[in-house]
C-alpha cells in the first residue's frame, strides 16, 4: 500500500501534497544536481530524487532516517540518509546546489543557526526551497496548542519574523508565498 500511495501522490497527507507540488514547482530539480533536504521520512527526498539528483537527507530521528534508507531501497531510488543536526551540518562549504526545508524549520530551538548553516553549505548562486508553519491563518487556539505538542513545533512565524530571520542567517528572500492561508486550512489539519 505504502509503494501506491508514494507511487500515485507521494504522500496521504492532504496538505504534504499541496506544499510539495509547489516545492518541485519553484526548485526544478536538474539532473546531477546535489541537493539536501531536510528529510523527515524521506519521502520528498525521493520524489526529487527520482529526477536524477544527488539528494542528501538529514534528520536527527534516527527512527526517520532508518524508515527513509528502507523505503529508498524498496523503491530502488538512490538518496545518502545521514542522522545528523542542521544546526551543525556534516559537509563543507558550498556543497549544495539547492537545499529544500520543507515543514522543519519550525522544530529546530536555533532556527538562525539552521539557517547559517544551510547558508554556509550551499554555493554561493544557491537556491533554498523553505516551507514552515505559521498558522497566519483562521486557526482555533485549541488546534494551535494541540499541533505544537504533537508535532513538537518550537517556532510560527509571520513574513516579517522569517524575512528577518533569513537576513540574520546571510540569505536574501526572492519570493514569497502562503501556501495554505484560508478557513479550509483548518479542514485539513483536521483530518492529519
Amino acid at each position: 500500500m505504502k509503494h501506491l500511495i508514494y507511487k500515485i501522490i507521494g504522500t496521504p497527507n492532504f496538505v504534504r501534497i499541496i506544499e510539495w507540488r509547489e516545492i518541485l514547482k519553484w526548485l526544478r530539480p536538474k539532473e546531477g544536481e546535489k541537493i539536501f533536504v531536510a528529510c523527515g521520512n524521506g519521502i520528498l527526498s525521493l520524489k526529487i530524487a527520482e529526477r536524477g539528483c544527488q539528494v542528501y537527507g538529514i534528520d536527527v530521528a534516527r527512527n526517520a532516517i532508518r524508515h527513509a534508507r528502507c523505503f529508498a531501497e524498496k523503491e530502488k531510488i538512490t538518496c545518502e540518509f545521514i542522522v545528523g543536526d542542521a544546526e551543525d551540518l556534516p559537509f563543507s562549504n558550498a556543497y549544495f546546489d539547492k537545499i529544500v526545508c520543507s515543514s522543519s524549520l519550525e522544530h529546530f530551538k536555533n532556527d538562525v543557526r539552521a539557517l547559517s548553516e544551510m547558508y554556509r553549505v550551499l554555493n554561493p548562486n544557491g537556491l533554498v526551497i523553505l516551507t514552515t508553519d505559521s498558522f497566519t491563518y483562521p486557526l482555533s487556539n485549541q488546534l494551535k496548542i494541540l499541533h505544537t505538542h504533537i508535532s513538537h513545533v518550537v517556532n510560527y512565524y509571520t513574513y516579517k519574523s522569517i524575512k528577518k530571520k533569513f537576513e540574520v542567517a546571510g540569505f536574501n528572500i526572492v519570493r514569497t508565498k502562503y501556501l495554505l492561508n484560508s478557513s479550509i486550512t483548518s479542514f485539513f489539519h483536521k483530518l492529519d
